[in-house]
């Protein structure tokens, strides 16, 4: 279980490995916290090695978690990263679903970052 705590009033990123990962939701008692959300261009190291090791199987998921001050967690919203070439490098299957279906969610979309 994540102790909220130390996040308090900040946004994070959480993973799920894909075994846990049941769609639609997320279980944030079976996540961990990869990093801080602190530029809205760019990601932590861990993020962006998941995302270039995962880009084809998904096997995890990544969602964007804005901790509370009061510790609890408030809005929790899939990931989507385009690239700076603007390729869109993770959260492809909700861009498809939104296509697909025609019935969009709010997800926090980072653009810009840069992969080695």
């Amino acid at each position: 279980m994540i102790d909220w705590q130390g996040f308090a009033g900040q946004t994070v990123i959480v993973g799920q490995s894909g075994s846990d990962y049941e769609a639609p939701g997320i279980d944030l008692q079976r996540c961990y916290i990869l990093g801080l959300l602190e530029d809205r261009n760019d990601l932590p190291e861990a993020v962006k090695a998941i995302i270039e090791d995962d880009a084809e199987e998904a096997s995890e998921s990544l969602w964007v978690v804005h901790v509370a001050d009061d510790a609890t967690c408030g809005q929790v919203l899939p990931l989507v990263v385009f690239d700076d070439h603007q390729r869109l490098r993770y959260g492809q299957e909700f861009v498809a679903a939104a296509r697909d279906t025609g019935i969009t969610t709010t997800v926090c979309v980072i653009r810009g970052v840069r992969f080695d």
